[in-house]
């Protein structure tokens, strides 16, 4: 993976650099625009999505990895995707590549590897503010305690479904008392 230049942000696979630049006119774009521009009730979604490339041998992103449709793994691109969601109005709004770890030297331990959790953290941190958004959504996936704990130091309200198998211990920052626990 080439390092993106000085003055970028950096994406998960490769070439995927992004001017700071381009993304806020993005969103002066989606926001001034009628067909786009956010209405009331409005929702942040964050799901994560793959595309089978069953006969990819050089294509660049196309890796061996879990395809979860097929419950195995398979060949194939992946991403997170965030998306606006209101009673009126639904539109993507970006998608951030997935690279496994085994694609990097060093495995999870190089810094420019993202697991899709810290992907979804970048896309909340990078739309959630601009766009006002009421809440944010997600599959029982995404339901970790270390989003969660994201969302509650920006004090924002989320809606998901939890896993019956999933512990998740919240614990005040300063009293260090059990505030929530789901099982």
């Amino acid at each position: 993976m080439t390092p993106c230049k000085k003055g970028s942000w950096s994406g998960t696979g490769k070439g995927s650099c992004r001017k700071f630049g381009q993304d806020g006119l993005r969103q002066e774009i989606i926001q001034k625009q009628r067909t786009t521009a956010p209405t009331k009730g409005r929702l942040f979604a964050i799901d994560d999505t793959d595309r089978p490339k069953p006969f990819a041998k050089k294509t660049e992103g196309a890796k061996w990895q879990y395809f979860s449709p097929l419950k195995k793994e398979e060949v194939c691109y992946a991403g997170v995707g965030a998306a606006f969601v209101s009673q009126a109005k639904r539109f993507p709004l970006d998608i951030i590549p997935y690279l496994p770890a085994s694609e990097f030297p060093r495995g999870v331990k190089n810094p420019q590897f993202k697991d899709m959790i810290q992907i979804a953290i970048e896309l909340f941190d990078l739309y959630a503010e601009s766009f006002g958004f009421s809440g944010t959504v997600f599959d029982s996936w995404y339901a970790t305690a270390r989003f969660l704990k994201h969302l509650y130091e920006k004090d924002k309200i989320f809606y998901s479904e939890m896993k019956s198998n999933r512990n998740i211990f919240m614990y005040h920052p300063a009293k260090k008392t059990l505030l929530h626990q789901t099982r």
